[in-house]
Parts: structure tokens; sequence; C-alpha cells
């Protein structure tokens, strides 16, 4: 913990919650290719977090390599349905069906730790509260930007769905077995991670060309790739390193939605006009203290 009452999940939580809405404002920024601008992401993660990797060693459980592989491999499939879907409904629908994930990750994480249910279980009013502020961030989260949400958009993006609901139940296993330090396995994982991606990227390129070649060598992209790459790595790992101190993984797709209030901040210290409620922002600030006291409190009750 951090002055004796911040848990290490929530300061690892909130720092990649702040530089993900920083590498978010850079691509609204440079409005780059969403597959170019993700290939040039990886190649700068890949590169800035090798040092680390290299020097920090990997892990030696197989298991950790297998659930990577299959955590990687829902990113890759989700990346490219999320890139086409957002041009065709627009972000706002997308980042309102996405937040209905952390629900069902928390249940689901049960079922792989029977245990940890039962402490819950031994706290029933506080498990509780901590449900019904669960629930309070995903009904505030959606309702951030109000977009109509179509059975078409729903439909088209089940999968990226799919993939934020499994994502964080295998990046929690993955931190169960690296036999390292949080911030160690965290850089092995996302340097593996990108390197994995960009092979199977690289493959889907040569079959598809989803962009002209012209979009991914442009000067506009590179320079986007390399502003959010080095920004976008370090918030993966300081989020990757954040599962290792949390007992259910819902917790920090909960933390790290702040992403959203924090542009809302930007937008309005710069004075720029958006359609986003501001009051559910706040509510959403709320949620998210609310749920630090609950999980860092010795309550028991």
């Amino acid at each position: 913990m951090i002055l004796g009452f911040i848990p290490l999940w929530v300061v690892f939580g909130l720092a990649a919650a702040i530089l993900g809405a920083t590498w978010l404002l850079i691509q609204e920024h440079f409005k780059a290719p969403g597959f170019a601008m993700a290939y040039w992401n990886k190649i700068v993660t890949a590169l800035v977090t090798m040092p680390f990797a290299l020097f920090m060693g990997f892990p030696q459980d197989p298991l950790f390599y297998l659930f990577l592989t299959m955590n990687a491999s829902l990113w890759l499939i989700s990346d490219i349905i999320l890139f086409g879907n957002v041009a065709k409904h627009g972000a706002g629908v997308i980042s309102r069906l996405l937040p209905l994930a952390v629900l069902a990750s928390f249940v689901l994480w049960f079922f792989f730790d029977p245990a940890l249910l039962q402490q819950y279980l031994s706290t029933p009013v506080r498990s509780a509260l901590i449900v019904i502020v669960l629930c309070a961030t995903v009904f505030f989260t959606t309702r951030l930007k109000k977009c109509e949400v179509s059975w078409s958009a729903l439909r088209s993006v089940w999968f990226v769905i799919f993939a934020a609901i499994i994502g964080p139940i295998l990046i929690k296993t993955i931190t169960q077995h690296t036999g390292m330090k949080p911030l160690e396995g965290a850089f092995s994982y996302v340097f593996c991670e990108a390197v994995f991606m960009l092979f199977m990227w690289s493959i889907y390129y040569a079959i598809r060309h989803p962009v002209p070649f012209a979009a991914m060598i442009s000067r506009q992209t590179i320079k986007a790739g390399l502003s959010i790459g080095a920004i976008c790595g370090f918030s993966v790992v300081l989020g990757i390193a954040g599962y290792s101190y949390v007992d259910n993984p819902a917790f920090m797709p909960a933390i790290k939605y702040l992403d959203s209030v924090f542009i809302l901040m930007f937008y309005k210290i710069t004075g720029r006009k958006e359609t986003a409620d501001v009051k559910t922002g706040l509510a959403v600030v709320v949620c998210a203290a609310l749920l630090i006291i609950l999980k860092s409190g010795n309550w028991n009750f």
C-alpha cells in the first residue's frame, strides 16, 4: 500500500488510466488509420519494453506463454473488429457497450477462484456494497456518451465484448504464472505480446491488406505510432502489474475506465465543447472512490 491506505492496484490502475487518456487524446489529434496506428504502436511498445524484459528475464512456466498466446489471440481478432466498427458505428457507441464486460468478469472469476467467493460470502454486507458500486460504475460509464446503441452495433461487436470479459481473467491468470515480481512479469508479458501480435498482424496484412501501404508508412501514421507507442506500452505494463495486487480482475477495468473522465477534464480545461455528461463523469469518480474504500478498508461486515 501507498501511504498506508492506498492499495497498489489502485495506484497502477490510476496511472494506467491517465496514460490511457493521454494516448487516446494523441490519436484523436493525429486521426491515424486504426490498423496502421495499432501496428506502429506495437512496434514502439516492443522496442521500449525490450531492454526491461531482457534485463529482468522471462518467466519459465510454460502456462505463462500458453495463456499469453490465448489472450493475445483474443485481442488480435478483437482489435480488427473494433477498428472497423468504430468507423461504422462511432466510438461513443462502442464505449457504451464495453463497460458491460466488468460485471460478467466479476462473476465469472469466482468459478476460477471458489475460495475467493467464500471470502466474499463471509462479509455479505461489504460484498453486496461492492456489487452495487460495480453496477453503478457500469451504469454511469455507459451513460457518459449519449449515443443510441442499435442491435446491429451489438451484434457487430459481440466478440469485442467477449474479449473484454475474458481478457482480464486471462491476464489475472497470467500474473499467477510469471514466477516474478509484478512489474518484472508485466514487462515480459507486454514485450512478448507485442512481438506475437506484430508477427500475426504481419501475416494478416500480407493476406488481406486492410489499409494501403502508403497509409502504413505515412508521416502522420509514424508520428502517431511513435508518440503513442511508448505511452500506451507503459500504460499496459502498469495495468498488467496491477492485476497482481487485486483479488478479482474486474476491479482493474473499473478503475481504468476513469480514462474517460480524465479526457472530459482535459476538454474542460482546454475549453473544448463536449457532449458528454459531466455530472455522470463525476458519478463515475465517486463510484471509483467508493470501490477503493470498500476494497482497501478492513471492513468485517
